[in-house]
């Protein structure tokens, strides 16, 4: 596995958490500098959350 996709997984599944202890995200900017990575990745995070439900 590469380490983008390991920085990916990572960012999603604190992303996964951060959400089932609070109940909701900052903003996309706040969430990049939170986990560490670009907007771009965020907005994939959140696609595929929003997939995923």
């Amino acid at each position: 596995m590469s380490k983008s996709n390991n920085v990916y997984k990572d960012a999603y599944n604190r992303c996964l958490r951060l959400l089932d202890e609070t109940r909701s995200l900052p903003s996309e900017p706040e969430l990049g500098t939170l986990l560490g990575v670009s907007r771009t990745t965020v907005r994939t995070i959140l696609a595929r959350m929003e997939e995923t439900g």
